[in-house]
C-alpha cells in the first residue's frame, strides 16, 4: 500500500463554502473538502457556508492537505490539518452542514 501525498499550503482564500485555494511555493492549488458537500454561492445558504469556511480558514496561516483523488480540476481532500495541529476538515463539516429539508405540512 502507497503513502497518500500530502501538501502544504498557504495564502489560503476560501472560494465557497468547500473549496479554498492556497499556493505551495510554486503554484496555486484548489482544493475541495472531501465528503462536505456545500451550497452553492448562487443557492439559498450558499454565503453563509462561505462565510463559516473564511471565519475558520482566516484563523490559519498554512494547511496540509492529504489528497485522496482529483475532480474538476481540484485536489480533493478528506484530511486538512493547519499549523497549530487542528483538523480544518473536521471543523468545516461540523460547521457547515445542510438541514434536512422537512416534510411539507399537511393542509387540514
Amino acid at each position: 500500500m502507497s503513502k497518500k501525498q500530502t501538501i502544504t499550503l498557504s495564502d489560503i482564500k476560501v472560494i465557497d463554502g468547500d473549496t479554498f485555494k492556497g499556493t505551495d511555493g510554486k503554484e496555486k492549488k484548489r482544493i475541495r473538502v472531501g465528503s462536505l458537500n456545500a451550497r452553492e454561492l448562487d443557492q439559498y445558504g450558499g454565503k453563509t457556508d462561505r462565510k463559516k469556511a473564511k471565519k475558520i480558514l482566516n484563523t490559519t496561516k498554512k494547511v496540509t492537505c492529504t489528497i485522496d483523488a482529483y475532480s474538476y480540476g481540484r485536489t480533493v481532500s478528506n484530511k486538512i490539518m493547519d499549523e497549530k495541529g487542528r483538523d480544518i476538515s473536521k471543523l468545516l463539516k461540523n460547521a457547515i452542514h445542510k438541514p434536512k429539508k422537512s416534510k411539507p405540512k399537511k393542509k387540514k
